[in-house]
């Protein structure tokens, strides 16, 4: 079951870390739609996709994975608190959390996406069971990966079939 987690984890925090870098201008643009100041712009914005990637990595492995979970926790968090923030102001910011993959708004689905990845965090903590790539055989980890891919799918063409729907309106 963890690798499972890890795997979808590490998969999210690649996909979402290589499209940033893939369209830095528009996460660099929503960063500073945020509120972050011109000065801050290149470091904050390095910096998420920076741990972004980091973590993609570090959450696979049984030594490193508590690490990683923790820091995916604290950034889950920041991202709870960043659509919460945006929902009371009111604005409407692109997420950019996928790129233009899939166009969504900073607020209420990123809320929901941000207490699902921090709930595979917990579950990465309470069970202490070893877990990594280097233990799990080659057709888990081949299993846990086809099976994150197909979750991935799913969500994106939900996201792309809500935003067809809101635009037909």
């Amino acid at each position: 079951m963890l690798i499972y987690t890890q795997i979808f984890l590490s998969l999210v925090f690649l996909i979402s870390g290589t499209i940033k870098v893939l369209e830095y201008s528009n996460f660099k643009t929503t960063i500073s739609k945020i509120g972050f100041k011109n000065k801050y712009l290149t470091l904050v914005s390095s910096g998420v996709v920076f741990i972004e990637l980091l973590i993609s990595g570090l959450i696979l492995f049984n030594q490193t994975r508590l690490l990683a979970s923790l820091i995916i926790t604290i950034l889950t968090s920041v991202f709870f608190y960043l659509s919460i923030k945006m929902i009371i102001n009111g604005k409407s910011i692109d997420c950019n959390c996928f790129g233009s993959i899939s166009e969504e708004k900073l607020g209420f689905n990123t809320i929901i996406k941000s207490l699902i990845l921090f709930i595979l965090c917990i579950i990465q903590f309470i069970n202490k069971e070893p877990s990594g790539i280097e233990i799990a055989s080659y057709r888990t980890i081949l299993d846990a990966i086809s099976s994150s891919i197909g979750i991935m799918c799913i969500y994106l063409l939900l996201v792309s079939y809500n935003n067809l729907s809101s635009k037909l309106k």
